[in-house]
């Protein structure tokens, strides 16, 4: 997996990689985060998350609908109104990057206007999946209207819902037989939340379980955050060496809890190894750090040395040799991950860490 973050031990060092041609692969989607290139590859974009006073919709089916239909109208100020909560820090974080690098890989252009992409969402309407969700939390499934947008080698596309539904059920062997969208209530407004979402769809493509409802929306009852950056890094690290809960409860609220209520319907491998931290079997030893600012609450936590090393006990990881941190960074692909401030404390962000290393990789490959 070539679009990997240095930190997780599957990964080779390598130096930076040369240009390649102009594709639009799963690592630009999944690093925006704030535009998701989703339905069954058919092109469309959806941007991501913001909470704000007053935004949010009235229902589930009006949450789905207003993100799409603001999307329509290239606005993502409004169609981040519609997403869930600390997401719409990496909104205010990361969008003119987005921006510029979705406009040069399907255009060609180098002005990041977002005029150059194509987006369609018209008359489109949701309902609700029946024996899904719980009291804060509800999945709704496209029903009607038609959506689409342009595709990576340029060709412009556009399916009513029935169509677009037909092929995701066609492409899933019938395990997902429409595009499903997770809200979750925060008071009396529904949000988007398009982390849950992948992990919905995971779970229906893999024909998982149920997932534990009650773990999204629901209060966080994991451990609090840090008082620095490098804490909250240093207190993942200890973590990750304890056990799964104690990993996964050191991360960002939105992410533990969609990891939380996904981990155990969710088949082992479909969401990577980065959906469960804990299981990746290390040990790090005389870690340093070096904290670089990216944004008000953001921080980029540079892992200049230190050894990570195999748990003794680990299994498939006991072959591995150590890796020096240190020597990384003379390769000009120095580890870090991405921390966030929420409530006044710091917690790691797998999701940042991700959003961040992919939109580098990006910009590296541009010509």
């Amino acid at each position: 997996m070539d679009d990997q973050h240095p930190t997780v031990p599957t990964w080779t060092p390598a130096a930076p990689p040369e240009a390649r041609r102009r594709r639009l692969g799963p690592g630009l989607a999944a690093a925006a985060m704030a535009a998701v290139l989703l339905f069954g590859g058919v092109g469309l974009f959806a941007a991501r998350q913001l909470s704000a006073t007053g935004a949010g919709a009235a229902s589930p089916e009006a949450a789905a609908t207003g993100l799409l239909a603001a999307l329509d109208r290239k606005d993502l100020d409004r169609a981040a109104q519609y997403l869930d909560d600390e997401e719409g820090l990496l909104v205010a974080t990361y969008r003119d990057r987005v921006v510029a690098a979705l406009a040069g890989r399907l255009t060609g252009a180098t002005g990041g206007s977002l005029d150059e992409l194509d987006l369609t969402a018209r008359d489109v309407r949701f309902r609700r999946v029946a024996g899904s969700g719980g009291p804060d939390v509800a999945v709704v499934e496209l029903a009607a209207g038609t959506v689409g947008g342009r595709a990576p080698d340029g060709a412009k596309l556009e399916l009513p819902a029935e169509e677009l539904n037909r092929r995701l059920a066609k492409e899933t062997k019938g395990a997902v037989t429409a595009v499903r969208v997770v809200t979750v209530r925060a008071g009396d407004r529904w949000r988007v939340s398009l982390l849950a979402t992948a992990a919905e769809h995971a779970r229906a493509a893999a024909r998982g379980g149920q997932p534990d409802w009650n773990r999204l929306g629901a209060a966080d009852q994991a451990a609090p955050g840090a008082a620095s950056p490098e804490a909250a890094v240093r207190d993942l690290a200890t973590a990750v060496e304890a056990d799964a809960d104690a990993a996964v409860g050191r991360l960002a609220p939105d992410e533990r809890q969609v990891l939380a209520a996904y981990r155990q319907s969710v088949p082992a491998g479909s969401m990577g190894q980065l959906g469960d931290p804990g299981r990746l079997g290390l040990s790090v030893q005389g870690l340093t750090t070096r904290t670089e600012r990216v944004a008000d609450g953001v921080a980029k936590v540079h892992l200049t040395g230190g050894t990570v090393r195999p748990r003794p006990g680990s299994g498939g990881q006991a072959h591995r040799a150590p890796l020096d941190l240190g020597r990384l960074g003379n390769r000009d692909v120095e580890p870090y991950l991405v921390a966030i401030q929420r409530d006044g404390t710091w917690y790691p962000s797998l999701v940042f860490t991700a959003a961040d290393w992919m939109l580098t990789r990006t910009e590296r490959e541009r010509p």
